[in-house]
């Protein structure tokens, strides 16, 4: 009896420490990107003015390289009358994107609908989990 305690210990264990590990390839999990350059980057806001149907954006240099989540805010609706937007107010909630990987390629899922864009451009590496 002792003996096959001991051996669902181990496997137990054995699983416990498998789970920690980095994802079977082919496993999709957040990602950041790594080495960007002017065309990885050009890449990434192409991608991202896509998935908000043409709209220009700039993003910073460090987008993504950091944390595998992107939040864009739009501006606010400016004119003469109200030089600082109407009323401070943000009509439109701020959109989210995830970077992905599976170890063979990297792509942007927008969170909203789950429709994504490939950055074949793009290195990324899985993103570190807090625990890890």
């Amino acid at each position: 009896m002792k003996t096959a305690n001991t051996i669902r210990c181990c496997v137990a264990a054995l699983l416990l420490t498998a789970c920690g590990s980095q994802p079977a390839q082919g496993t999709p999990v957040p990602a950041l990107l790594e080495n960007t350059d002017d065309n990885s980057h050009a890449e990434l806001e192409r991608a991202v003015s896509e998935a908000l149907h043409g709209v220009t954006v700039t993003l910073a240099d460090d987008a993504l390289t950091e944390e595998s989540l992107l939040i864009i805010e739009r501006r606010p609706v400016r004119n003469l009358q109200h030089p600082g937007g109407l009323n401070g107010r943000k009509l439109k909630k701020p959109e989210k994107f995830r970077l992905m990987t599976d170890g063979s390629g990297c792509w942007l899922v927008k969170l909203s609908d789950n429709s994504r864009w490939s950055l074949p451009g793009a290195s990324c590496v899985p993103e570190q989990s807090a625990e890890d």
